[in-house]
């Protein structure tokens, strides 16, 4: 799932309230800002990221302003990922200079909200096989109380690896094995009513 966000540069009074924060889904590939930038002068212009999270990556942090026939304005588009680690629900600050050279004649702030996930994921764990520890990444679609375990083949828990209330969003757990026996055992996430299982083998 992606997003696009058009936008105009322009500079708002101090007096001025923020404007509301532009929802982008979770861990997401190929979400977009376009900005139209007014005037007759705005083709040939650039847009530029002059500040971002860290958890933003942009495929190319500088773009020209482009007239386009089915657009009143010319448009910039700078395209960007989400990571993993972003954090749910809070509120970052995007910041986007439009340069005519090496002058910057405008600047515009983007207010984003990361989404939450959609779903409870149980991501595959690693290394697997094993010989010592794993990590076992999870996402939580909600705030809430969520229980990780690890069982046998015969569906007998062996041992609680996480308990406890959980933020939304992605999170890991270091799963030592090393006095576990060889074999195939399974990791079950669950939280609220939704469940997801994992397999894991164990060798030596």
């Amino acid at each position: 799932m992606r997003t696009v966000l058009l936008l105009a540069a322009l500079t708002l009074p101090a007096s001025a309230q923020a404007p509301a924060p532009h929802a982008v889904p979770f861990a997401s590939l190929g979400n977009a800002l376009e900005l139209a930038v007014a005037g007759e002068a705005g083709a040939g212009l650039t847009v530029a990221v002059a500040e971002a999270p860290a958890w933003l990556t942009f495929a190319q942090p500088v773009a020209e302003a482009v007239r386009l026939d089915d657009e009143p304005e010319p448009l910039a588009r700078l395209a960007f990922d989400v990571a993993r680690t972003a954090p749910v629900g809070e509120v970052a600050e995007v910041v986007v200079e439009v340069r005519d050279g090496e002058a910057v004649v405008a600047t515009h702030t983007v207010r984003l909200e990361v989404a939450p996930p959609e779903a409870l994921a149980l991501d595959a764990p690693y290394p697997n096989p094993s010989r010592g520890t794993v990590t076992v990444p999870f996402v939580v679609p909600q705030d809430g109380p969520v229980r990780l375990a690890d069982y046998d083949v015969l569906g007998r828990e062996v041992g609680v690896l996480a308990e406890g209330d959980t933020e939304a969003g992605a999170h890991e757990v270091r799963w030592p094995t090393a006095g576990l026996a060889p074999g195939v055992y399974l990791v079950r996430v669950v939280a609220g009513a939704e469940a997801q299982v994992r397999r894991v083998t164990v060798v030596r």
